[in-house]
């Protein structure tokens, strides 16, 4: 199944999110460009659960390569997550206008997910953890 979406907005983009606490496993492809016509880099997600856990996903968020510009311009990938099991997954606006291009490129149940990348709640954007990133080879 080939999933893919591209969106560029003036908030914080909800990415993807799951609502129940059934296994998963999903390898997304991110290119992230921090501004209109400025940097873009090149990420990769390795997200995963098993079934009826509460806690927060395990993930790997790696960088591939590309320029990444300053570090209060680029954006910033954020994890939500609730005591119920439920998670959404931010990128977040720093200084400038996001643009992101997201594929997923495996999943242990493909036709349960779905991008959404839509406008975020900010408030929840807040509230929401940052991602560590990792260099490929880390």
């Amino acid at each position: 199944m080939r999933q893919e979406k591209r969106v560029s907005m003036t908030s914080s983009i909800l990415l993807f999110e799951r609502k129940d606490t059934s296994s998963f496993s999903d390898g997304i492809l991110f290119s992230v460009q921090s501004y209109g016509g400025g940097p873009v880099a090149l990420y990769f997600l390795s997200i995963y659960r098993s079934e009826g856990v509460t806690a927060a996903p395990s993930y790997k968020l790696n960088l591939i390569g590309g320029v990444l510009g300053t570090e209060n311009a680029r954006p910033k990938f954020k994890l939500y997550n609730t005591d119920t099991g439920a998670f959404k997954v931010f990128l977040e606006r720093r200084d400038y206008t996001p643009g992101v291009y997201a594929k997923l490129l495996s999943s242990y149940h493909p036709t349960t997910f779905e991008f959404i990348l839509e406008a975020a709640d900010e408030s929840e954007v807040t509230a929401a953890s940052y991602m560590e990133e990792s260099k490929v080879g880390e």
